[in-house]
């Protein structure tokens, strides 16, 4: 279909219309601030096994911080390599979001995480 529309092909001649009314709105979580911090879920898992929150990398500034998830503590990072090999690493993805992720490994299932799953940022001064 993306090669079709990308040619030149009228969106209306490629598949067949669906009435809008029929589609299925899904809730999304919203983060919220915690005393110490932000709670969140898990929004995605991508393709490498890293999982993103939906708690947006913003609310990070210069602070030192965590995440809680399943009862584990993971340290946050500027990037994927700040954890040692295998070891869980929380960072802010290209994205923007925060994310939880193994290096060189797969969070998702290294870590038995899914979409959903409660998060936890905690802030320190």
């Amino acid at each position: 279909m993306g090669a079709h529309l990308a040619s030149g092909v009228p969106i209306t001649e490629v598949g067949e219309s669906i009435d809008p009314a029929t589609l299925t709105v899904l809730p999304l979580p919203v983060c919220r601030q915690t005393a110490d911090g932000y709670a969140g879920n898990i929004q995605h898992i991508d393709r490498f096994g890293n999982v993103i929150t939906n708690i947006p990398g913003t609310v990070i500034g210069d602070r030192s911080w965590s995440v809680v998830v399943n009862r584990l503590t993971i340290p946050g990072g500027r990037a994927y390599s700040h954890g040692a090999a295998g070891s869980p690493i929380a960072l802010i993805g290209s994205h923007g979001w925060v994310e939880i992720a193994i290096n060189g490994g797969n969070a998702h299932f290294q870590l038995r995480l899914d979409w959903q799953d409660a998060v936890k940022v905690i802030l320190t001064e």
